[in-house]
């Protein structure tokens, strides 16, 4: 979260990449309540979805052994249920 760099979502739309900012962090994260939730969730175009764990780091592919052996597990969706991925994105 903090190696991005804050005009990030403008760097992806220069690569034809569409991306929202969302419940952007507020105070400071080490000492201070922030509003976020764990909800991975990624709809493309409206007609593919994803969710699930989805966690990008060495120690989520077993690269590096920081919580044992780690096992992540990702659905992708089509049709109706990534109308409803969308829904819960914007609750």
């Amino acid at each position: 979260m903090s190696t991005l760099p804050g005009n990030y979502a403008k760097q992806l739309a220069k690569m034809g990449i569409g991306a929202t900012p969302f419940s952007r962090m507020k105070g400071q994260a080490d000492n201070e309540f922030n509003n976020r939730n764990h909800r991975k969730i990624v709809v493309i175009d409206g007609i593919i979805g994803y969710t699930g764990g989805i966690n990008i780091a060495d120690e989520y592919i077993n690269e590096i052994e920081r919580f044992g052996h780690w096992k992540d597990v990702g659905i992708r969706l089509e049709g109706e249920a990534v109308f409803e991925l969308t829904k819960l994105f914007l609750i």
